[in-house]
């Protein structure tokens, strides 16, 4: 038997518990079978690999107006994902800049920290108050 299971088609990192029961397409009420575990996304550099990466951040954290990254050799781009994942925006990354984020609404966002080809750094969550 083949199937596939597509998890977080926009790639923000995390991990999920699924839980799955595969009937008979004729007779749903026939269980063929049952799998359960936790499927995990992470496509971010290691920072075990990378111990400057390591000391990445986003503040201030909590927020209410805007938020600055710090110091990050090959940034290129920002983007802002709300906590189901859906991307809010997107920034060109510049030294020492301050991000708006006052007209969003209070809670918690995923900010991804991208090089210039589209590899991830790092994500951080931020919290808008």
């Amino acid at each position: 038997m083949d199937f596939q299971i597509h998890v977080n088609p926009a790639a923000i990192e995390g991990c999920t518990p699924y839980d799955i029961t595969f009937t008979d397409w004729e007779d749903p009420t026939i269980i063929l079978g049952h799998a359960t575990g936790e499927v995990c996304i992470s496509s971010t550099v290691s920072t075990k690999n990378n111990p400057s990466q390591s000391n990445l951040s986003v503040y201030p954290n909590p927020t209410s107006d805007y938020f600055q990254v710090s110091e990050t050799p090959g940034l290129k781009y920002i983007e802002l994902f709300n906590i189901v994942g859906n991307k809010v925006r997107s920034y060109d990354a510049l030294p020492q800049k301050q991000y708006a984020v006052n007209d969003l609404t209070d809670g918690i966002y995923l900010v991804r920290l991208m090089t210039s080809t589209g590899k991830i750094i790092k994500t951080i969550r931020l919290s808008k108050r």
